[in-house]
């Protein structure tokens, strides 16, 4: 697995998974509601993350990042 999409990544179990993918050299996109906890989170990885916010009770806000990151490539874990 080379990416991961980690929703709800501002705290909690969401935030130290990041922390252990990170540390396996896995490329993280981390999304949440709140952008300074993302960027708090974000600052602890080893490796560069890309940040979005969403808020997942909101399908298009969910939709527009969906489209966003897989424009590139779909993640090989999503949580």
């Amino acid at each position: 697995m080379n990416s991961a999409w980690i929703i709800g990544a501002g705290s909690g179990i969401g935030a130290a998974l990041a922390e252990k993918l990170s540390r396996q050299g896995v490329r993280l996109i981390l999304s949440g509601r709140s952008p300074e906890k993302l960027e708090g989170v974000a600052q602890r990885m080893l490796n560069p993350v890309t940040c979005e916010v969403l808020d997942v009770t909101e399908v298009e806000s969910v939709n527009a990042v969906w489209q966003k990151i897989s424009a590139d490539r779909v993640p090989g874990l999503i949580v």
